[in-house]
């Protein structure tokens, strides 16, 4: 029989081989007259293990946890690191909008404090700056303030209300898994947050939910982590740039499809209360 062809740590090879012996299922010395089901045996037992080395990879991983979970065995560590911010801000998204704006010195207004304003404005137009002012929107200074809202809101928010939101949207997530006992990964995490930005990437708006975006995620939340290895099969394995595309490629889809049907007749999967996970990770 050929070698495997692909690179591999015979050691666990060796540790198989242990563990057949331990558990008798391999003699000492083999007999010298070996039967033609014997052999055939031996080639099914190779070519599903030769089967599983090629068809699966080993993924290292971090396997996350809240600040609050239980952790009696002390295997958990907070990730503690010091940012420049000012190389953050210069690599794009890859920053944590709040711990930034804390940094600066002009006061971070909630996009949902904008849009409750706007509202206002629009509802009534007649309204003077101190009308709006008195109705619970202090924060607006000017009228030309209340421009660039309405311009902001109408993109969906500006670049750091979609990094809030998606910073949010994945916590949310993370807090609904731990309570239902499930376990989460940093490769998860990032997964969350490339289907959660996939609605406002555009020109304007990129967002990769690289190493130093799920840093600032894991600070910002006082996520705790420990190493973990996986032997997963390729299939489910798919980059960042993969996942995306993918996504892209099913929203064009089932627009087309959609665009077939009545309004009634279509129904968000969020709002059903079903829920459904994909076993694929990301490099």
């Amino acid at each position: 029989m050929e070698n495997p062809s692909c690179s591999y740590d015979f050691v666990t090879l060796d540790l198989m081989k242990s563990m057949f012996e331990e558990n008798g299922m391999l003699t000492p010395s083999p007999p010298t007259d070996i039967s033609c089901a014997a052999r055939a045996m031996a080639k099914v037992f190779y070519d599903a293990i030769l089967g599983a080395i090629n068809d699966n990879e080993l993924v290292s991983d971090e396997d996350l946890i809240l600040p609050y979970d239980s952790d009696a065995d002390e295997e958990y560590e907070e990730l503690i690191y010091k940012e420049d911010y000012n190389e953050i801000v210069k690599s794009g998204d890859e920053f944590d909008p709040v711990e930034y704006e804390k940094k600066t010195s002009q006061e971070y207004i909630p996009l949902q404090y904008k849009l409750k304003a706007v509202a206002f404005a629009n509802a009534n137009p007649k309204a003077s700056l101190q009308t709006i002012q008195s109705r619970g929107f202090a924060k607006l200074k000017d009228k030309k303030t209340l421009l660039r809202w309405k311009k902001v809101v109408q993109k969906g928010g500006s670049r750091i209300d979609k990094l809030n939101m998606i910073n949010e949207q994945c916590f949310e997530r993370f807090v609904e898994n731990r309570k239902n006992h499930e376990q989460v990964t940093t490769r998860m995490i990032q997964q969350w947050a490339m289907a959660t930005a996939f609605p406002y990437i555009s020109e304007e708006f990129s967002f990769t939910a690289g190493l130093t975006w799920v840093q600032n995620f894991k600070k910002k939340y006082r996520i705790r982590q420990r190493k973990i290895t996986k032997f997963i099969n390729k299939s489910d394995i798919a980059t960042l740039e993969e996942t995306l595309q993918a996504a892209e490629t099913f929203q064009t889809q089932t627009k087309l499809l959609i665009s077939s049907f009545s309004p009634d007749y279509v129904i968000n999967t969020d709002q059903t209360g079903c829920q459904y996970q994909t076993g694929v990770l990301n490099k």
